[in-house]
C-alpha cells in the first residue's frame, strides 16, 4: 500500500510545508477527503482511518477556537495526513502540532496548488501509477549523465525526502554477490526491511530524516540532520543505520561526504556509487568517499573513450607480449601495485624469487614504456586499478 512519503514525491507537493507529524509520512494512505464544513462530532461518520485529508478549515475562521477541535477529531480516527490551505490560516497553535506530533499524523501547509490536483494525484498512487518509477529513473539520470543542471539536483533531493535538514549524505548499497544481483531478491526485500526500519521510528525526526529509494540493482539512503547536530552526529547515523540493517554481511555500501547544499545533490549521489564502487575493487563492506584517493579520479572516467583505448592498448602491449613469451607480466603487475610496490611481498604471493619479480618488473617497465621506476608505479598502479575497476563494472 502506498505511504504519505510515496505521495509527496509528485511534482505538485513541491511547495507543502510540513509543520508536525514527520514520524507519520510512512503512514499508509488508503483514500483521500475533503474536511471543511463537518463538526468534529460528524468526523467519526464521514471520515475513515487512512484517508489524506485537504482542507482549507474555512468553517472554523469565524470560531478559531474551534480550530484545534476539528484538528483533534481528524487525528482521532486515525486519518493518514492532514493538507491545510492557507486561504485563512497561515499557520496553526502550537497545541495542534502537539497532538500531531504525538499522533504521527503529518500535517502540511500549502498556498497555490487546486485541491482536484492532489485529489488526483493521490488516487493515481493509491491506484499503483505512483510517481517513484519516475523518480527513480531521474535518480539513474543523476547518476550516470556527465553533468546535470544544478536546478535539477535542488528539484530532485525535495521530491526524494518530504523533510530535509540543512546537512545530508547519500548511502548507496549494492549487492556483494553476482547470484544476488542477478535476482534482484535481495535488493527487494532490504528495500523493504529499510523502509520498515524508518517506519518504526528509528530516528529521531526532530534532529533527522532518512528516506530510502530503491534502485535498479542498488538502494540509496539519503540522511538529512539538523546543522547544529555536527558531522559527528551524522557518522554516528550512518553506522548505526549500516550496523542495524545488518548490511556489512551481503552488501558493499558506499557513503558519500557531507552536503549542505541542495543543487550539490547529484555530486553526493555520485560519490557514494563511486565510493561503493571502490569498496568492491578492495573487497571492503563499507567505505567513504573521502578515503578513495585516486580512484575519485579514475571511476567517474573509466567509460571515457579516450581513457578506454589508452588503456586497452597498455593491457594488450603485456598480453601480448605474455602470450608470446609466456612471461606473465599482466599477472606480476596486478600483484605488485596490490602489494603497494613491495618486491617481497610480490614475490611471496606469486612464490617466484625476488629477483625473477625485478626481472618481469623491468619488462614492464620496457613493454609501457615507463623508463623512469617512479613514474612506472605510477603508470602500473594506473593500468592495474583501471583493470580492476573495470572488472567490477562489467559485470
Amino acid at each position: 500500500m502506498v505511504t504519505v512519503q510515496d505521495i509527496m514525491t509528485d511534482p505538485i507537493f513541491e511547495g507543502f510545508r510540513i509543520i508536525a507529524g514527520k514520524r507519520g509520512l510512512y503512514n499508509k494512505v488508503s483514500g483521500t477527503a475533503i474536511f471543511d464544513w463537518e463538526e468534529p462530532q460528524d468526523v467519526g461518520e464521514t471520515f475513515a482511518p487512512g484517508e489524506f485529508v485537504i482542507t482549507t478549515l474555512s468553517e472554523a475562521k469565524n470560531r478559531p477556537e474551534d480550530l484545534l477541535r476539528r484538528i483533534k477529531a481528524l487525528i482521532d480516527i486515525r486519518v493518514s495526513a492532514i493538507c491545510i490551505k492557507t486561504l485563512f490560516f497561515k499557520s496553526v497553535p502550537k497545541e495542534i502540532k502537539d497532538i500531531a506530533n504525538s499522533n504521527d499524523v503529518p500535517v502540511f501547509l500549502f498556498e497555490d496548488t487546486y485541491v482536484d490536483d492532489i485529489i488526483y494525484a493521490v488516487r493515481n498512487a493509491i491506484q499503483g501509477e505512483s510517481n517513484a518509477d519516475h523518480v527513480v529513473e531521474q535518480v539513474e539520470e543523476l547518476l550516470w549523465d556527465e553533468y546535470s543542471a544544478p536546478e535539477k539536483s535542488s528539484k530532485l533531493i525535495r521530491r526524494i525526502s518530504p523533510v530535509l535538514y540543512e546537512d545530508y549524505v547519500c548511502i548507496y548499497i549494492s549487492p556483494r554477490y553476482q547470484k544476488d544481483k542477478r535476482t534482484g531478491d535481495l535488493i527487494n526485500d532490504q528495500y523493504k526491511k529499510t523502509t520498515q526500519y524508518f517506519l518504526d521510528g528509528r530516528i529521531d525526526y526532530e534532529k533527522g530524516f532518512c528516506t530510502a529509494v530503491k534502485l535498479r540493482g542498488a538502494i540509496l539512503i539519503l540522511c538529512s540532520m539538523k546543522q547544529a547536530e555536527g558531522k559527528k552526529e551524522i557518522d554516528e547515523l550512518v553506522n548505526r543505520i549500516i550496523m542495524e540493517l545488518d548490511l556489512k554481511h551481503r552488501f558493499i555500501t558506499g557513503i558519500s561526504n557531507i552536503h549542505s547544499k541542495y543543487d550539490e545533490f547529484e555530486h553526493a549521489l555520485k560519490e557514494s556509487m563511486y565510493a561503493g564502487i571502490s569498496a568492491m575493487v578492495d573487497r571492503e563492506a563499507t567505505m567513504k568517499y573521502c578515503e578513495l584517493g585516486v580512484d575519485s579520479m579514475l571511476i567517474p572516467v573509466w567509460d571515457n573513450n579516450w581513457i578506454r583505448t589508452a588503456y586497452e592498448i597498455e593491457i594488450e602491449k603485456l598480453q601480448d607480449y605474455d602470450r608470446k613469451h609466456n612471461a606473465k607480466l599482466f599477472e606480476t603487475l596486478l600483484v605488485f601495485t596490490e602489494s603497494e610496490g613491495s618486491v617481497s611481498l610480490t614475490a611471496m604471493k606469486l612464490l617466484q624469487h625476488e629477483n625473477t619479480v625485478r626481472h618481469r618488473l623491468e619488462r614492464i617497465r620496457m613493454v609501457i614504456g615507463a623508463a623512469e621506476q617512479e613514474d612506472s608505479y605510477v603508470h602500473m598502479y594506473v593500468i592495474a586499478r583501471l583493470y580492476r575497476i573495470l572488472q567490477v563494472m562489467m559485470n
